[in-house]
């Protein structure tokens, strides 16, 4: 394995926030807002999900060792930020569950 290829890997492994603050003063409201960031993370996270199946039919990414550690790292990532909105789904669901209830 090369130098340069663990320095592709730390670029690509850069953490990534989604801004849900709205771009002008009006007035937006929560349910809107939770919505368009819950539909840009599942396009994302959907856009990741066709890279590695792309990866894992092409047969250059598969021979090289290189190629396989950059793929293992982005699928370790692509997990956690899976695992994350997973959670904040459940704890947000919680949340209105426990409102309606009061």
């Amino acid at each position: 394995m090369t130098i340069n290829a663990i320095a592709n890997i730390e670029r690509a492994s850069s953490a990534k926030f989604s801004d849900i603050s709205p771009n002008e003063m009006s007035s937006i409201s929560l349910d809107d807002r939770l919505r368009d960031a819950f539909a840009s993370s599942s396009v994302a996270t959907q856009n990741e999900y066709q890279y590695f199946m792309s990866a894992v039919t092409n047969a250059k990414n598969i021979t090289s060792p290189g190629a396989l550690f950059e793929l293992q790292v982005r699928l370790g990532d692509y997990k956690q930020e899976v695992e994350v909105i997973s959670a904040l789904t459940r704890k947000a669901v919680s949340t209105v569950e426990t409102l309606l209830r009061a």
